[in-house]
């Protein structure tokens, strides 16, 4: 569907198209402006992220209608949610849309999705009313909760960039070796190949960030694809669910134990595993002489490190596993998941600072 020379030349116009954004947006004054919240200790241009969804969108909607007929209203109604999102994070960060008119709308797309995913789909193995309406909602669920942790999960330096980029090559990969089950592995590549161009603006310490112009949208185009994937083999679905475990469980984690502690679970904080990791390496680094900017530099950087590691070393084997069939999907999802919403957990998701040993390296 897409060759690597197609892939390089929609690196390359992300990249023009990023770099045309990072001037506008700083022209524009549209900038984010550190709070005590904050990641970042100057103001930097947001909204970015607007620039490879709308060509992620863009090819998407050409791949329906050129290269994929069985799927062309599925994959349109995907660019479109996904373009519509990122047009409301613009606005969003422009104006700061009240949280209700946001989820709002995610809901509103997700049932769009949800819905001509499974109208257009006569491969979906459900059975009965009560089991078809079941799997309905928690497609919906699944679609806006991916939106909103992806949001959540954008705290830091090229951490949202970072995980597209690791989830789209894992399934391009499992594709090009013919371990990859589902229909759409070559949309790994689009969305690894626009998530690095972006990723040059974005790598600590960032020129620019994404904003919930590109984060929620982010997130809804991977669940989207992982949706369409599922009416086609289910194994597909639980590889793409895979490929996102650390995002899940991070946002899980941290959403749990600030209900059970009784927390406005949706208010803006810095509980999130990786924001308390990367706070306490960049202590380390002011104590250690540091400079605050080269501190937070070195804190995202190493942030990123991790992450990478965690994928490498836990996700991506447990990935190939259930492409190749050595352990189905739902069980392997099971076995990649649930350590690390543990892991989170023991460690100090949802609170205030890490309350267990540090991870290694800090």
């Amino acid at each position: 569907m897409i060759s690597p020379i197609q892939a390089a030349l929609i690196w390359l116009v992300t990249l023009m198209v990023s770099w045309g954004l990072l001037v506008l947006l700083a022209n524009k004054q549209v900038l984010d402006i550190p709070n005590a919240r904050s990641s970042h200790g100057r103001p930097t241009p947001k909204g970015g992220g607007i620039g490879f969804i709308l060509v992620i969108g863009l090819v998407v909607g050409w791949l329906a209608i050129t290269k994929q007929p069985a799927a062309t209203t599925p994959l349109l109604a995907l660019a479109f949610c996904t373009l519509t999102l990122s047009l409301v994070g613009l606005l969003d960060d422009l104006r700061n849309l009240p949280a209700r008119v946001r989820f709002s709308l995610q809901i509103a797309l997700s049932l769009v999705m949800t819905g001509l995913t499974f109208g257009s789909s006569g491969q979906v193995a459900i059975h009965g009313m009560v089991a078809t309406t079941v799997v309905f909602a928690l497609a919906v669920l699944f679609l806006a909760w991916c939106s909103n942790l992806y949001n959540f999960m954008d705290g830091i330096d090229g951490i949202a960039a970072l995980q597209g980029i690791l989830s789209g090559l894992l399934v391009y990969s499992l594709g090009k070796a013919g371990w990859y089950p589902g229909s759409l592995a070559d949309l790994g590549l689009l969305i690894a190949a626009s998530c690095s161009a972006f990723l040059l603006f974005n790598f600590p310490p960032a020129n620019m960030f994404m904003g919930d112009a590109g984060s929620a949208a982010l997130g809804f185009l991977l669940a989207g694809v992982a949706l369409l994937e599922f009416t086609v083999d289910a194994n597909a679905l639980w590889i793409w669910i895979i490929s996102l475990a650390g995002f899940i469980a991070d946002a899980t984690a941290t959403l749990m134990v600030r209900i059970l502690r009784g927390q406005k679970f949706y208010q803006a904080h810095r509980s999130h595993l990786y924001q308390l990791y990367t706070a306490h390496i960049q202590a380390k680094h002011l104590a250690q002489g540091a400079d605050p900017e080269q501190a937070r530099t070195l804190a995202h950087r190493r942030c990123l490190l991790m992450f990478c590691v965690i994928f490498l070393v836990w996700q991506l084997p447990l990935g190939v596993i259930t492409g190749t069939g050595l352990l189905p999907g739902f069980w392997a999802a099971a076995i990649c998941l649930l350590p690390l919403l543990a892991g989170a957990v023991v460690l100090g998701a949802g609170r205030d600072q890490l309350t267990a040993a540090p991870m290694p390296g800090a």
